[in-house]
């Protein structure tokens, strides 16, 4: 999914959580949900991905459970499928930087 050798595109301090997350073999991720916080703005990020049949869920990828927060709900642009993200959370600012693995689906 995403390139090893090329370093994340942050500094990662000791206190921040970094996470990535790629939906199961055959599946494809259909929606991104994230945690919205008063203050503080997205605050946690998880993935719904799936095969045709079967939705899975992902646990929260940061980990922050602080309330009260919004859910919001996005899905994938249409004529691209995402395959997975990659993120760093830091204690009192959020989700300080997030991104995509994306690919153009196959026309049906």
């Amino acid at each position: 999914m995403f390139d090893p050798k090329e370093p994340l595109p942050w500094h990662n301090p000791a206190s921040s959580t970094v996470f990535e997350a790629a939906a199961p073999p055959g599946h494809r991720i259909e929606q991104v949900e994230v945690k919205y916080q008063s203050g503080y703005g997205m605050i946690d990020v998880r993935m719904t991905s799936t095969d045709g049949r079967t939705k899975v869920t992902s646990d929260w990828l940061a980990g922050n459970w602080a309330t009260p927060h919004v859910v919001f709900a996005f899905d994938a642009l249409p004529g691209f499928a995402l395959d997975g993200l990659v993120g760093r959370e830091q204690p009192s600012y959020g989700l300080v930087n997030v991104r995509f693995g994306t690919r153009r689906r196959a026309a049906s």
